[in-house]
């Protein structure tokens, strides 16, 4: 038996040993491949372990040799466990304990990630857009200074504090930006900024801005196809009138400055089964251009509009919903392959939070200086506090903290250590499809071929560095 990736200590020091029991069977959160010489390769996604056998262990596994060393191992692993063991409810158990003991989530550490809506406006007019019909809201420079003062008040210490800048358009108004970055570095707060923008607003000055002043590390852009899909489904309403280049490939030439200031371009895909093909033709266009840079990573989003939380009914049909998350997922495989994105990584700690929304650590700011957990939802959810005020309205909080319980699916569901499902998100339906269930355990089965391959390469060595397997590229 060889080993990929070791159990976690703090994980294996809370389950202990096993109990001894005279029939055992397959945890049913493991995953497991065949390998090219006849092996197996198995990932337990609750210890977050990964191991390999060759022929004769394998063989050795399928005949529950209890008595074989190899076999005693995957006992002590926790890959193999009683026929009445309860997988779920126990980890449901470590978990609980893993975030008293490991992540101290009774321990005020204050806020360290500010997510900041600078306006709701936008140059753009896209048809997909959450934010269409919404009130239209700017943050003015009095405003911008008090969020400024927030952050200071909210902040434990002067370090690792995050700014997100959102919107609209956040550079619709960056000189809000530029306000409370430079408070915030005029009184020595260490601070580092990522964005979600469409990039069209982006020139050399402002990217020379973007690193000295606001120290942007990353940020995302959308693109909805090849020129003529991204400008029709963009329909910018506000071009910069001195500039005779269309914005398709305006955007594309501000990538290429993003980049060359060694900031970190996260390029998303709206694809949508009447964009496939063209989504396909992008990606040729961004392989030329972009591959096996460093700064650049590339994935896909489906658009699901036809899906909506009404109760737990869904519009799309089971058939269509399955044909999205394939698509995906060849799209995925597409991007990989083009050196335009590196693979997923398998799991590699228990998942405490699902997002921003529910983590103790993170606000939204809108331009109004009221305060919310989602930048996606600022209309459709109640605020629960202001900038102005301490006296928060804990419930609003304690609710976007509340889950979803496990269902009867979740015992034999190989993604169950790794989902957290928010009850108060719009996005999130109770009832989670076996659709969504075989597209997750399809990743986890590519996140594990792509990890093996990638322990192969590195001469079968234990792997220690998640990093570098999260940063490699297709070779």
């Amino acid at each position: 038996m060889e080993i990929i990736y070791n159990e976690r200590n703090n994980i294996k020091s809370i389950l202990g040993k096993q109990k001894p029991s005279s029939d055992y069977r397959m945890m049913n959160f493991v995953v497991q491949d065949d390998t090219d010489d006849g092996g197996l390769v198995l990932y337990n996604n609750f210890t977050k372990s990964a191991w390999v056998l060759n022929k004769s262990e394998k063989d050795a596994l399928e005949n529950l040799d209890t008595d074989h060393p190899t076999i005693k191992k995957l006992i002590e692993g926790w890959y193999l466990v009683p026929k009445n063991f309860d997988e779920l409810k126990t980890f449901q158990q470590v978990r609980d304990i893993y975030n008293v003991v490991y992540e101290n989530s009774n321990i005020d550490t204050g806020l360290t990630s500010f997510t900041i809506l600078t306006t709701t406006e936008c140059n753009a007019r896209c048809y997909y857009c959450y934010e269409n019909g919404c009130e239209k809201a700017t943050m003015d420079k009095q405003m911008a200074f008090d969020v400024a003062n927030f952050i200071k008040k909210s902040s434990k210490d002067k370090k690792n504090i995050h700014l997100a800048w959102f919107g609209g358009e956040p550079l619709f108004n960056y000189e809000a930006i530029d306000i409370i970055c430079n408070e915030l570095s005029r009184d020595g707060y260490d601070y580092t900024s990522s964005m979600i923008t469409n990039g069209y607003m982006f020139d050399e000055k402002l990217i020379k801005q973007a690193v000295n002043l606001w120290n942007l590390k990353s940020l995302q852009i959308t693109l909805d196809g090849t020129r003529d899909v991204y400008n029709n489904a963009k329909s910018y309403a506000v071009l910069d009138e001195n500039d005779t280049r269309d914005p398709f490939s305006r955007v594309l030439d501000n990538i290429d400055l993003l980049i060359k200031a060694k900031i970190k371009v996260l390029i998303r895909l709206n694809l949508s089964p009447e964009n496939e093909e063209d989504i396909k033709d992008l990606i040729e266009i961004l392989s030329k251009r972009f591959a096996n840079n460093k700064y650049v990573h590339v994935y896909c989003h489906t658009l699901f509009q036809e899906i909506s939380k009404v109760g737990t009914k869904r519009a799309m049909s089971d058939k269509s919903l399955e044909e999205c998350y394939d698509r995906e997922l060849e799209i995925q495989n597409l991007l990989f392959n083009k050196h335009l994105a590196s693979a997923d990584a398998l799991p590699r700690s228990i998942k405490m939070n699902h997002c921003m929304a529910d983590s103790k650590q993170s606000v939204v700011i809108l331009p109004d200086g009221n305060l919310t957990k989602c930048e996606h939802f600022t209309e459709a959810l109640p605020t629960w506090g202001s900038i102005y005020s301490n006296d928060y309205n804990q419930d609003i909080i304690k609710e976007w903290e509340r889950l979803y319980p496990y269902k009867e699916e979740c015992r034999t569901c190989k993604h169950c250590p790794s989902c957290l499902r928010l009850a108060n998100c719009p996005n999130i339906v109770e009832e989670c499809s076996s659709e969504y269930r075989n597209k997750e355990e399809k990743l986890l089965h590519k996140q594990l071929r792509y990890t093996y391959d990638f322990w192969k390469k590195r001469g079968r060595k234990v792997l220690k560095q998640d990093k570098e397997l999260q940063q490699a590229k297709s070779d």
